[in-house]
């Protein structure tokens, strides 16, 4: 997958606004080749408050079909590691895992939590916690006299 710098270089070095319109789809909506070589301008709104594609068709090896597959890219970068990118991007800046599988077509969240699970670092499970409010045990443990101190250690073990 590819860091946000590498994205900003790898858009710099499209030689054509095409290229750069196909790295951009694939980098930050996850949309699988074929999906994109299948898109029409029908199927963009480009309204900044709206933002959709829709993916009505895939195009592999000259041959139209439903949605659903590797080629390069500028800078010898594959195809499918921006579809990475994008799903890599959007789950470790705290997008739902269902969220994701539903952009990138996957039938069922469990294959987007089975491929991505690697991405799930301490950060992200005290993210998950901090949606709780703290107990502020050690204040209410320092309130206490020595005797109450003791009697709720003898409580936890």
């Amino acid at each position: 997958m590819l860091d946000p710098t590498e994205v900003t270089r790898l858009l710099a070095a499209c030689e054509t606004l095409r290229e750069e319109v196909v790295v951009r789809l694939a980098a930050e909506s996850g949309l699988r080749n074929g999906e994109v070589r299948g898109l029409r301008w029908p199927d963009l709104d480009l309204d900044l408050a709206a933002r959709r594609v829709t993916v009505r068709r895939a195009v592999w090896r000259d041959v139209v079909k439903q949605p659903k597959g590797k080629r390069l890219v500028p800078a010898r970068v594959a195809y499918h590691e921006l579809r990475h990118t994008a799903a890599t991007t959007m789950l470790t800046n705290g997008t739902s895992a269902v969220v994701v599988a539903r952009q990138l077509g996957h039938k069922d969240s469990r294959i987007t939590t089975r491929v991505y699970e690697h991405l799930l670092d301490d950060g992200l499970l005290d993210a998950a916690l901090s949606v709780f409010q703290p107990p502020d045990v050690a204040g209410r443990v320092a309130g206490l006299d020595e005797a109450e101190q003791e009697k709720a250690a003898d409580r936890l073990r």
